[in-house]
């Protein structure tokens, strides 16, 4: 594994003795190989430490990926950050196309597959994002061979609440015969890789702080004006409700934040008044719903403030905190099975 910089930004390549590029079939205009380059794209922070986060995810999944290279790519915000607390390569951003532009026609590639690093369908993954592209495909278009125009395939979030898309990436358990029929019922197991990481930072707290059955889990995301990512929050709870049964007394979700407005207030409660809520005694986990630290998640954040402040209406409150979800080994795998299934939709 070798990490360098094309134009000034962190590149993750992998090197084996016989270098096979990923051919990918959409948006490819000549029947030539295809130079790949897998962007990770996340919301963005101004604290160092999401993008560190955001270069190591890519670092991981370039190892399990083989023979592609893999750039970190923030909507907005990091570019911020001065570029010597970022190892000296400054924050690649899609709010600055030009330099992405120039970052792709550095390192020669001909084909981008964008991996939004978002739990659900928010507006910067449905709007933001393909408009960026846009204007990077304009800027780079016009400096290429017309044989080797750049193309991008684009990767749904890490859960997509499409039914099409469920059942296309659904992996079959099992089969059994309907009473009174011939025929067979598949019984599909939908992808709970989310709910499964929340639940074991779940688990180890209860075990390491050896909590009992009455613990209540809230699970916390940032808050959303869409309601497709709230109801990405409210399914994820629901898998780790019927994930951690009877061990705790109850899982329910919340967010850091809404807008002040009652047509955002499907967001609530918010993890404040949730916080409030619970039964004098109960030792309480937050779950963060979160994929990197920052601003919000991090050390200090927004998170952590708001748990001070209801402390300090409520000093008897027990809360513990479980890690955010983007350096776990299940987010890898999710994000590896995006590159492979964005060329399927």
């Amino acid at each position: 594994v070798a990490v360098g910089c094309v134009a000034g930004y962190v590149i993750v390549h992998m090197y084996f003795d016989t270098l096979e590029l990923i051919k990918l079939i959409m948006g490819q205009e000549s029947g030539g190989t295809k130079k790949t380059l897998v962007a990770v794209v996340d919301n963005g922070s101004i604290r160092p430490d999401a993008t560190l986060a955001l270069r190591c995810i890519c670092t991981k999944l370039a190892e399990r990926m083989g023979d592609t290279d893999v750039v970190g790519v923030s909507a907005r915000h990091a570019n911020r950050v001065d570029a010597a607390k970022l190892g000296g390569c400054k924050a690649l951003v899609l709010s600055s196309p030009g330099e992405i532009a120039e970052m792709i026609q550095g390192g020669s590639y001909n084909h981008v597959t964008i991996l939004p690093l978002f739990l659900g369908p928010s507006s910067t993954v449905t709007g933001f994002i393909p408009s960026q592209v846009k204007e990077i495909v304009r800027q780079t278009n016009g400096k290429i061979p017309s044989y080797n125009r750049l193309t991008f395939s684009m990767a749904p979030p890490l859960v997509p609440l499409c039914p099409y898309l469920q059942k296309l990436w659904a992996e079959p358990t099992s089969k059994k015969r309907s009473r009174g029929s011939q025929s067979e019922i598949e019984e599909i197991h939908y992808d709970d890789r989310i709910a499964r990481t929340l639940c074991e930072g779940v688990q180890n707290l209860i075990k390491n702080r050896t909590l009992g059955v009455e613990t209540c889990v809230l699970v916390c995301d940032h808050g959303s004006p869409s309601e497709g990512v709230t109801a990405v929050r409210n399914h994820v709870c629901s898998q780790l409700k019927t994930l951690l049964g009877t061990c705790v007394k109850s899982v329910k979700p919340c967010s850091m934040e809404c807008r002040p407005e009652s047509k955002y207030d499907f967001n609530k409660p918010l993890l404040e008044d949730a916080l409030l809520e619970i039964p004098e005694g109960n030792p309480v986990i937050v779950a963060l719903l979160f994929l990197l630290p920052g601003k919000h998640a991090g050390e200090n954040g927004d998170i952590a403030s708001i748990i001070n402040t209801a402390k300090d209406k409520r000093t008897s409150l027990e809360v513990y905190v479980t890690d955010v979800l983007g350096l776990h080994d299940n987010i890898i795998d999710l994000l590896s099975d995006r590159v492979h299934q964005a060329m399927k939709i």
